[in-house]
């Protein structure tokens, strides 16, 4: 019959592999997605817990620095909250573009000078090293520090205004940028707004050079499990 012809073969003999090939493949990505983002919400869950002693010991931080000197390093533009008018504000921009050119952090302040520190951005400076360094010289002994820095998020890099990012920072490694200091606590948080978005945060205290104690408001966040 006319009709009875064999059927034509494909001018790509494997092409039906690799389509179902292709197909798995995709399936197992999908089924990978699913998976990660199941992960990234069980880890949420004990995010809310840390969240709240993350606002209560930076309430602290700024309280404790009332009437006294103090400085916080930020981005131009970054949204920080109202600290008061004895803080002292330096741009990192201008920290970061000085930096590259001398390959090194030099901040023109005076030593042992601040009663607390704050810096948001570490992962936007390209010799962090350097910068805690910098950062030490001019605190007190037994001054407050405040480091903060995204850890999960999109890769925005800025480069018309030639603002880049080096460095995605989890608490250790904070702690191993500020062993130098006594930690009080070091751990992640969810900022206001972003479920999506973690930053890890290092608070410390530069050690004196005899061994005192921490401020009881301090003692309280340090009590034990169970106590």
């Amino acid at each position: 019959m006319e009709n009875d012809q064999p059927p034509q073969k494909s001018p790509f003999p494997h092409s039906d592999g690799v389509r179902q090939h292709l197909h798995t493949g995709l399936i197992q990505q999908g089924l990978q997605v699913v998976r990660d983002l199941l992960e990234y919400k069980r880890s949420q869950s004990g995010f809310g817990e840390i969240t709240e002693e993350f606002h209560s010991l930076f309430s602290h931080f700024v309280t404790a620095g009332l009437g006294k000197r103090c400085v916080r390093f930020v981005f131009d533009g970054d949204d920080g909250p109202e600290l008061g008018p004895n803080w002292l504000t330096i741009s990192l921009d201008l920290v970061e573009r000085r930096a590259r050119e001398a390959g090194q952090v030099v901040l023109e302040l005076d030593s042992d000078y601040f009663d607390a520190v704050l810096c948001s951005g570490l992962g936007r400076i390209s010799r962090p090293e350097s910068l805690i360094l910098e950062l030490r010289r001019i605190l007190k002994r037994s001054g407050q520090i405040w480091i903060q820095s995204p850890l999960c998020g999109p890769y925005l890099p800025d480069r018309d205004s030639n603002r880049l990012e080096y460095w995605r920072l989890t608490p250790d490694g904070l702690r191993i940028l500020l062993e130098s200091f006594d930690e009080i606590l070091c751990s992640v948080y969810l900022p206001e707004g972003n479920a999506l978005r973690t930053c890890s945060f290092f608070y410390g205290l530069k050690p004196a050079e005899t061994s005192g104690q921490f401020p009881l408001p301090i003692l309280a966040h340090m009590a034990p499990p169970g106590t």
